[in-house]
């Protein structure tokens, strides 16, 4: 049963309340897992101690302060299912999505059972140990081997370092960008063939591992939101505008050096096609985009239209297999790796390639779907 009201009571035994996980205090942290769980209404039973703190400390950086209030009798009189958690208790917001796993219900009143993944916390090791389990949650719910097994591996503990500052997450979506365009600048220092070659390599190696920094960088403004709970429509905007422009400025550079390095019609073509297989492609994904109020392109479309098609329609299973190819964590990879071997000539052709075929597919699928699948 979901609960309608929680109650947050100051802990039995003393613990330091000070002390912060994935960069929010142990009671503004528990304040934000409710309100992201959706409890209309949260009430603090606090002691005098821990009142004050959140008076002092806390209660400025509650987004939504309404559905915060002090408990001021010691008993609420209700018939609504009542949650009642301590200040340290460490849980997260999807438990409440299977409370009779992780709570105890008597009468109207559910309480946390204190087992495994969900304990109290009293001290730095208990701590690390929530921080552990959070960023395991983020990775398991993170599309794609690349970026399980690498990226997040890099980007989680540079999170759980910034999110202690309570920087806005928006910050990191420009500074990414900036890091994506600063790729595209060297490559187009790269395309100059009037310099060395080993000028021109070390261009092109900077421009493809800028380009893979701008990837791994890409989840910290998502992660600091989800260590901090600090989400914004306009910052997921910002981050999807900017990858995008990374991407655009990126290909235009590439194109500006393949041309300068082959020159001819199968260099121009190439070009053309990759650019023209984009204007076809692109409409697809902003249709789901703008219909959903989403901000991942490729995601929207790909949750909302392709994974909507029946698996007996080969090339359904086809474009399904395509996508993991065409996310940023795994042809960013390719991009740095092609840039670093000195290749940066064929990453037009093997875009153009594989957004063709991007394109005729999902102009097939769409046509032939549009009708029964209602995205």
């Amino acid at each position: 049963m979901q609960p309608e009201i929680a109650i947050i009571k100051s802990s039995d035994k003393p613990y330091s309340h000070d002390k912060k996980l994935g960069g929010l205090y142990l009671l503004e942290r528990n304040i934000n897992v409710l309100l992201k769980a959706g409890i209309p209404m949260i009430y603090l039973d606090l002691n005098e101690e821990e009142k004050a703190f959140y008076n002092n400390k806390i209660s400025r950086h509650i987004r939504s302060a309404g559905r915060v209030a002090m408990l001021e009798n010691t008993r609420l009189s209700t018939k609504k299912t009542v949650l009642i958690v301590p200040s340290n208790l460490f849980f997260q917001a999807h438990y409440l999505n299977t409370v009779e796993t992780y709570f105890q219900q008597r009468k109207n009143q559910l309480t946390p059972l204190i087992k495994g993944d969900q304990f109290l916390i009293f001290n730095l090791n208990d701590i690390r140990n929530a921080e552990q389990l959070v960023s395991q949650f983020i990775i398991s719910n993170t599309g794609g081997f690349i970026a399980q097994k690498i990226y997040k591996r890099i980007s989680i503990p540079i999170s759980l370092k910034v999110a202690g500052i309570r920087i806005h997450p928006g910050y990191f979506s420009v500074l990414n960008m900036f890091i994506g365009l600063m790729s595209s600048v060297f490559m187009m220092l790269a395309a100059d063939r009037s310099s060395e070659s080993s000028y021109r390599y070390f261009m092109m190696a900077m421009a493809g591992i800028f380009f893979q920094t701008s990837s791994v960088f890409d989840g910290v403004n998502d992660e600091v939101s989800k260590f901090t709970f600090n989400f914004s429509k306009t910052g997921d905007w910002i981050e999807t505008i900017g990858n995008n422009l990374t991407l655009l400025f990126f290909l235009i550079s590439s194109s500006y050096l393949n041309y300068s390095y082959l020159g001819g019609t199968v260099s121009l073509a190439s070009i053309i096609v990759m650019f023209a297989s984009l204007a076809v492609f692109l409409p697809f994904m902003v249709r789901y985009v703008r219909k959903y109020n989403e901000t991942g392109f490729l995601t929207a479309f790909d949750k909302h239209f392709l994974q909507l098609l029946p698996d007996e329609d080969f090339l359904a299973r086809f474009a399904k297999s395509m996508t993991s190819m065409i996310k940023k964590e795994s042809f960013s990879l390719i991009f740095c790796l092609i840039a670093i071997a000195g290749m940066a000539e064929i990453i037009i052709p093997l875009a153009s390639f594989v957004i063709l075929i991007s394109a005729m597919v999902s102009a097939i699928l769409y046509w032939r779907y549009k009708d029964t699948v209602k995205g």
